[in-house]
């Protein structure tokens, strides 16, 4: 039902300064697993049709890129439990094809079938990826994007 068409990793736009290249965490969250937050924002047909498929790719990943700048510990590194290291390491950015309409998955919603939209690929390893973005294309013209992100960083 899903195919991949491409995976990335996008960089931040400008790197990380020195001064704030860690992120300590706190106890509450040194506490929490490794537990992603999913965000999904469906957009049917009518409100992306007048972007072609390939720009509005690159300008999701060029605003991620952007986005990426101001939230320092949403591009980095899990060292451990208690420390980000804001590497640069950047954010995994999934484009993926649905054979089916964007109504059929939301009236007929299967659990399993979303948490592959929301965090496609994910791990819940301690030291996986801290944020994933997903770009969903549906047969019917319409989109998904969804955004992960590691509960312990926040800003």
């Amino acid at each position: 039902m899903i195919s991949t068409i491409s995976k990335k990793i996008i960089k931040p736009f400008s790197p990380t300064p020195y001064t704030k290249r860690w992120h300590n965490l706190s106890l509450l969250d040194q506490f929490f697993g490794s537990i992603y937050v999913p965000f999904v924002f469906f957009y049917p047909k009518h409100q992306v049709a007048t972007i072609p498929k390939h720009k509005l790719s690159k300008f999701l990943t060029n605003s991620l890129s952007k986005t990426l700048t101001f939230y320092y510990p949403w591009e980095g590194s899990l060292k451990n439990n208690a420390t980000i290291e804001c590497d640069d390491h950047g954010a995994e950015f999934f484009e993926v094809e649905i054979n089916s309409s964007m109504d059929k998955v939301i009236h007929h919603l299967d659990l399993t079938f979303l948490q592959d939209l929301s965090c496609r690929d994910s791990s819940s390893s301690t030291f996986g990826p801290l944020t994933l973005a997903q770009l969903s294309h549906f047969e019917c013209g319409g989109i998904a994007l969804s955004f992960c992100m590691l509960h312990k960083v926040h800003a």
